[in-house]
């Protein structure tokens, strides 16, 4: 059995270029198949993360809401997920999904 490669930090970059460049060019779908090959190769949620951030910043909010579900998927214990998550449907026009994704986080953080 041969061990999986470790990617580099180089590589990384330029699959995140790639990425990067369906979705400017208009390609959204192309491009979150490009970001979710990225996650399953780090597997690196503060990345996923930062990815939907940047969006979020260019207020395209069903793209970044589409990275924080697989955030979700991937590490449902991070209450915080939960509550950006909510926030970004709601900005969506998606209410229902926004109201049950805060109650989940309002159940977890109650602070």
């Amino acid at each position: 059995m041969e061990p999986k490669k470790q990617i580099t930090s180089k590589e990384i970059s330029i699959k995140m270029k790639e990425a990067n460049s369906y979705y400017l060019q208009g390609d959204k779908a192309i491009a979150i198949t490009k970001y979710e090959k990225l996650f399953e190769l780090t597997k690196d949620l503060e990345l996923m993360e930062e990815i939907a951030n940047i969006f979020i910043e260019k207020k395209d909010y069903s793209f970044s809401s589409q990275i924080l579900e697989k955030c979700i998927e991937e590490n449902p214990a991070n209450s915080s997920l939960f509550y950006i998550t909510s926030f970004i449907k709601k900005k969506n026009r998606e209410y229902k999904e926004a109201a049950i994704l805060g109650e989940r986080y309002r159940l977890r953080d109650p602070k």
